[in-house]
């Protein structure tokens, strides 16, 4: 600890304010709307919790208020790096970053996942502004709710339709809404305190994402083994982590088109910790895809599909559903490569002259099964043999499945993050290797992907002995 200030801890030659802070801002149509249809902040909270005990809670009404809040608290606190958390960010960044960039100059550090989405921004000052979102995945409410923390977020305490100045004349708060603005930062600061009391974090070393806590435990856990098991079977060039990257996608989720504004009662069940048992139990490619250089039929792709796991591209020609009244097609428009004469349902082929694919054995299954088609052509085709994933990937999964059942009902805090970190097993083992750098105009507010060499930025993602998990 530092003698200066009981706060303040030193951390790998730079020292930090040993603070847990949340902020938020809540925002209010313009008085003149519709006339105006611009929001601007009306109300802004933070919270300030150190050792187990929240200690203050701050809050005003305009964005100039918090800029000069903010001010005093970098003048007043010595560490070098004050970590500020926003639950979403994404949305309270649009809101304050004009009057952050005035103040505090543009970010020195951004990192931004997609366009409109920050997952921290760091200034010159060192003021760290993190997604406590990215950290939790799960609405504020369902987090306090799942953490079983003192403070839970006070729905129905504010009224969103109320409209509102930024001096606060007229409009002051009344005392629900001084409830609800402080259980939003209360209720954040303590759940992030307790995650970090389960993961034996500090303020500075606590991951940035939920993905990000099990990566770690499992790195640790495969060492040089999962490197090796890495470069092995990860394609050697960027071209073909291309195409793994388009043959990938989530479950077929999808509404079906023939019940519209109606409600049924449904029978419904779900597979417990089906992705863990995915995992452990289902066999995957044990090789680095391989060029199939003969001629390649339907049939000896689908035959085969026990034993070998093939990628390849298809040309299908006259794609028609076999039965009009299918609730769940599967051909993706997005994933396609090029289609002719394509109707759509919400994003999902009904029928196209002419449509080509990157696709997998398993995907295509269902192809075969929900489609029709006069023709094929196949000019591309690899195949691997498949395997079961390797035994210190599924015993790490399986210890994770082990210690969440036996904390369900016992510890509500570990029990929840347990849980997170099985469910990321499968996450963190389909992150691209390579992402565009999404990098903001801080003059318009514009976001566009930097220019990178995708296949120098590649060969070095295989190289790092951090690499350790196949995509």
């Amino acid at each position: 600890r530092s003698t200066l200030f009981p706060y303040t801890t030193l951390f790998r030659s730079r020292d930090y304010n040993d603070l847990i802070i949340m902020a938020d801002t809540e925002t209010s149509k313009a008085i003149n709307y519709p006339t105006s249809l611009h929001n601007y902040i009306v109300a802004w909270s933070i919270a300030f919790r150190a050792f187990g005990h929240n200690l203050v809670t701050l809050y005003g009404h305009g964005p100039y208020e918090f800029i000069e809040m903010l001010k005093s608290l970098r003048q007043n606190l010595p560490g070098d790096d004050i970590y500020i958390y926003f639950h979403n960010l994404s949305y309270d960044w649009v809101f304050i970053r004009k009057f952050m960039i005035n103040e505090f100059g543009k970010p020195s550090h951004q990192l931004n996942t997609k366009p409109l989405n920050p997952l921290f921004i760091r200034f010159s000052n060192n003021i760290v502004l993190r997604d406590s979102l990215a950290l939790s995945q799960r609405k504020l409410e369902k987090w306090a709710s799942d953490m079983g923390v003192e403070h839970q977020k006070a729905v129905g305490f504010w009224d969103y339709d109320k409209q509102r100045n930024q001096t606060g004349k007229g409009s002051e708060f009344t005392a629900d809404e001084i409830i609800y603005i402080e259980n939003d930062v209360a209720a954040g600061v303590e759940c992030i305190d307790a995650t970090m009391q389960v993961l034996h974090k500090n303020i500075s070393s606590i991951p940035i994402t939920c993905t990000g806590i099990v990566r770690g435990e499992a790195r640790a856990a495969g060492g040089r083994e999962a490197h090796a098991y890495y470069l092995r079977i990860s394609p050697e060039e960027f071209e073909m982590q291309r195409v793994y990257e388009l043959v990938f996608h989530g479950g077929f989720t999808k509404a079906n088109r023939y019940v519209l504004g109606l409600v049924y009662h449904a029978i419904c069940f779900d597979i417990a910790s089906s992705y863990p048992f995915s995992l452990m139990t289902m066999r995957a490619p044990a090789e680095r895809f391989f060029r199939v250089k003969d001629k390649v039929d339907i049939d000896f792709i689908l035959k085969d599909n026990p034993n070998y796991a093939f990628i390849f591209r298809i040309k299908l020609f006259d794609v028609d559903l076999k039965k009009l009244d299918y609730p769940m097609p599967v051909l993706s428009h997005a994933k396609s490569l090029k289609s002719i004469n394509a109707i759509l349902d919400n994003g999902r082929i009904l029928k196209a002259d002419y449509v080509e694919l990157w696709t997998n054995e398993l995907d295509f299954s269902l192809i075969n099964r929900i489609y029709k088609f006069s023709e094929y052509v196949i000019p591309d085709c690899y195949m691997a043999v498949k395997d079961y994933l390797p035994k210190w990937f599924t015993d790490f999964v399986y210890e994770r499945f082990i210690s969440k059942t036996h904390l369900k009902g016992v510890d509500v805090v570990r029990y929840m993050i347990e849980k997170g970190m099985l469910n990321s097993c499968f996450g963190m083992a389909s992150q691209q290797p390579c992402k565009p750098l999404i990098v903001e105009d801080y003059d318009t507010g514009d976001y566009a992907p930097e220019d990178i060499d995708f296949n120098e930025q590649y060969a070095k993602h295989l190289k790092n002995p951090k690499s350790f998990l196949p995509y």
